[in-house]
């Protein structure tokens, strides 16, 4: 029922986006030049370019110059940027497509200059939405999406695909693989035999894994074959010798809460480093799916859950106030120490140089889609990244990680035209990020007026 309700609010909420939006992005148009704009270009220790141009042609950026030399084609659209800050559009990397099946949720993304999704759960329907966002009939964030979600059998989850045993895990892998899913994700129950096919048939095609940690598999061979997602994960090479929930389930684990030997994160993170492994933390996701009814109050009071209907807030907090309801005085010392613990591990993987990129886990209770990875770069700060290196997590390492290097995530030549103008300095204060004029997607320019609209229509719901 909750599913259906939601289904029928966005029908009404994002019908008010236009139909001629959708078509401008499937057209030719003519070159576009943003001029006089700073330019982060967000490479690798790349300088501001301050009041220079960036033409654009169809998708792709062409030029990038001093406004004082930079030739505009004739008839080019010019956008005046002078004195505000042009970046690469933003990637959320940990997103559940699958929970809402009305594509015009994807606009809510590119509002908040979100441009790039990485889906972890995937459906038949998301890969139709990722052909039509490529092709420019649908508006919405370039989307790299995950199959279905491979568990043991029996699975952890009842939505996750049961693999019982090796010839099950080709079965499944190459179902996938033929679909044209763009990686394979998987979950805690895999057996060791089950997940070693996985990888060897996602290896053989090009496609790389990443999830959980199956707990049938030791650390070492997880950093050498996938990717690994929450910071969580790492919660059973952390926990202490005698620590009393060791080897069985406690909800403490689920938010790094266990006792934890600090003095081991270094070397573990050393170990994420050295192996190049990619890590998305999910910071925010474990934050708010535990606190206490003050804290709701203020995630509550966020501007963006203004523009949800009351019953989705209702829903959300029936979720998280039932958990928080049965924690004892005592507990909420132990849910403190999991936020200080996943902090401190945060920044020993950014201290160790570990490869780590943005994302979410929206649409999780309190995470509203595109305004929550705002809030999980602000978690990156608080462990110690400066502004440049928590944008560069949702940009350029996220393009790294995927293997898109130089194909969006970075202003160059060559990219992807993914792109959000800001009124002031991001790479000095973060929260400058939120102060966006404008966005553009694969080349099409969203001014203020088009991301009024999507937002409007969200606060009324019609």
């Amino acid at each position: 029922m909750m599913r259906m309700h939601i289904l029928i609010w966005l029908t009404c909420l994002l019908g008010a986006c236009t139909a001629s939006q959708n078509r401008t992005l499937g057209e030719q148009r003519p070159a576009i030049a943003i001029v006089g704009a700073n330019v982060a270009p967000m490479t690798t220790n790349s300088a501001v370019l301050p009041d220079s141009t960036v033409i654009i042609a169809g998708e792709i950026i062409t030029a990038i110059g001093p406004r004082a030399t930079t030739r505009i084609p004739a008839g080019a659209t010019v956008i005046d940027a002078r004195g505000k800050w042009l970046l690469p559009g933003l990637a959320d990397m940990h997103v559940h497509l699958e929970h809402i099946e009305d594509p015009r949720i994807l606009q809510l993304f590119v509002a908040k200059g979100v441009t790039t999704v990485r889906n972890m759960d995937g459906r038949p329907f998301i890969l139709d939405w990722r052909e039509r966002v490529a092709s420019g009939a649908l508006i919405g964030p370039t989307i790299i999406t995950a199959g279905p979600i491979l568990d043991g059998d029996p699975p952890l989850r009842p939505e996750n695909l049961a693999v019982a045993d090796e010839r099950s895990a080709a079965v499944q892998a190459r179902a996938q693989i033929a679909a044209g899913y763009d990686f394979l994700k998987v979950y805690d129950n895999l057996s060791a035999a089950a997940y070693r096919t996985l990888l060897s048939e996602a290896q053989a095609n090009g496609l790389t894994l990443t999830g959980h940690v199956p707990r049938s598999i030791n650390l070492g061979e997880a950093l050498t074959s996938q990717g690994i997602e929450h910071v969580t994960s790492f919660g059973r090479w952390l926990e202490t010798d005698d620590s009393p929930v060791r080897g069985r389930f406690h909800w403490s684990k689920l938010y790094l809460a266990q006792p934890i030997d600090r003095s081991r994160m270094a070397g573990l993170a050393q170990r994420v480093a050295d192996e190049k492994t990619s890590v998305t933390p999910t910071m925010v996701v474990a934050e708010r799916g535990l606190g206490s009814v003050e804290q709701q109050a203020g995630w509550l009071s966020e501007p963006e859950m203004h523009r949800l209907p009351a019953f989705v807030l209702e829903e959300w907090q029936r979720q998280t106030r039932g958990m928080a309801a049965r924690l004892e005085p005592e507990d909420w010392a132990i849910v403190e120490q999991g936020r200080e613990n996943r902090r401190l591990l945060l920044g020993a993987l950014r201290k160790a140089g570990a490869r780590i990129m943005a994302g979410t886990d929206t649409p999780s209770p309190y995470l509203v889609p595109g305004a929550s990875l705002h809030h999980e770069l602000a978690a990156f700060v608080d462990a110690g990244f400066t502004p440049g290196e928590a944008i560069a997590a949702a940009t350029r390492e996220a393009a790294v990680a995927v293997g898109q290097a130089g194909q969006w995530g970075t202003i160059v030549p060559g990219a992807r035209a993914d792109l959000m103008l800001v009124r002031n300095n991001p790479l000095v204060d973060l929260g400058n990020l939120r102060t966006i004029e404008g966005v553009m997607l694969r080349g099409a320019w969203l001014d203020a007026a088009a991301r009024r609209t999507m937002t409007q229509a969200f606060a009324s719901g019609h």
